[in-house]
Order: structure tokens, then C-alpha cells, then sequence
């Protein structure tokens, strides 16, 4: 449950405050509690005793792990899944990828995509 909570509060802010940006991650100094688009979530990664809910409420979950990316991909792709390569420039459509490993070395991937329609 810790993916999805993850992957939907990650896919939930807007698109983009501004135009589109080939940099993707938060904007100058921004924390978690201030992310305003979805590629701010780019880059984030907690481990054991440091997860925290979209609250800033602190949780534990000793020995596991999340990481999330964000990434540009084309629009016109038919399927879309972690395995899509990111595209090499902005475009109109980003993919969320939440991991999860577990204790045991399991990763699990949650998948979510986000359009500037």
C-alpha cells in the first residue's frame, strides 16, 4: 500500500505550474510538503524508519525501500509500462514510476502517467 499511496499522491499534483522543462525534479530548494507538479517527485527516496506520508506524517517499515521516477515519454505509444524508454525532450506526457524492494530483494514497480491535455 505504500506504492500506491505514493504513486497516486506523485500523479496527483498538476501537469506543470509553467511551460515544459527538460529538468525535471523539485524547483529550487522545494520540499515535499511544497511539490506543485508531478515531476517534482523525481529523484525521491526513502528507506527503513524515513517514510513519510503525504502529511509529513513519519512511518516505518524496516528494510524496505521506494525510489520514484519521473520522466518525459512519447504520447502516441499504444502500451505504457516501466519498461518504456524516456524520451530524450519534454513532451506532453509523463510517466511515474514508484519502486518498491522489499527486505528480501523483491522490487516492486507502480506505474502511473500523467498528460498535459
Amino acid at each position: 500500500d505504500s506504492a500506491r499511496m505514493l504513486a497516486y499522491e506523485a500523479a496527483h499534483p498538476g501537469y506543470s505550474p509553467g511551460a515544459a522543462s527538460a529538468s525535471l525534479g523539485p524547483d529550487g530548494g522545494e520540499t515535499r510538503a511544497l511539490f506543485d507538479d508531478v515531476d517534482d517527485y523525481d529523484g525521491s527516496a526513502e528507506a527503513n524508519a524515513n517514510f513519510f506520508d503525504q502529511n509529513g506524517a513519519q512511518f516505518t517499515m524496516q528494510g524496505y525501500g521506494r525510489t520514484v521516477q519521473v520522466c518525459y515519454i512519447a504520447s502516441n505509444l499504444a502500451t505504457i509500462n516501466n519498461a518504456i524508454p524516456c524520451a530524450g525532450a519534454s513532451t506532453d506526457t509523463k510517466r511515474i514510476v514508484v519502486t518498491v524492494t522489499t527486505p528480501g530483494g523483491e522490487t516492486f514497480r507502480f506505474t502511473a502517467v500523467r498528460c498535459n491535455l
